[in-house]
C-alpha cells in the first residue's frame, strides 16, 4: 500500500476508535459511513494485493474475532511512525 492510503486508513481508524470511545452518542449512519469507507479500501485496495490464500481468510471474517486464525494488534501499534 502506497503512504497516502496508510495515511487514510490510519485517520478513519482513528475515527472508529473515536466512536468505540463515544458508544452510542455517535449517529448509527455516521458508523454505517465509516464501515463502507472501510470495505471499499478492503475490496479496492487490500484485497487486490492479497495471496489467493490470505484473500480466501479475509472473505471468512464477518465480524471481529469471528476467524480464530486471524491476528491482531492495537491501533496504536499499527499507525506507530504516521502519527
Amino acid at each position: 500500500m502506497d503512504e497516502d492510503k496508510v495515511y487514510y486508513l490510519c485517520q478513519k481508524l482513528l475515527i472508529l476508535d473515536g466512536f468505540l470511545e463515544n458508544g452510542e452518542q455517535v449517529h448509527r449512519l455516521e458508523i454505517e459511513k465509516l464501515r463502507i469507507e472501510f470495505s471499499k479500501l478492503n475490496y479496492d485496495t487490500i484485497m487486490f494485493k492479497l495471496v489467493k490464500q490470505d484473500r480466501l481468510k479475509a472473505h471468512n471474517i464477518e465480524h471481529f474475532l469471528q476467524n480464530e486464525t486471524l491476528r491482531t494488534i492495537k491501533i496504536c501499534e499499527f499507525n506507530k511512525g504516521y502519527f
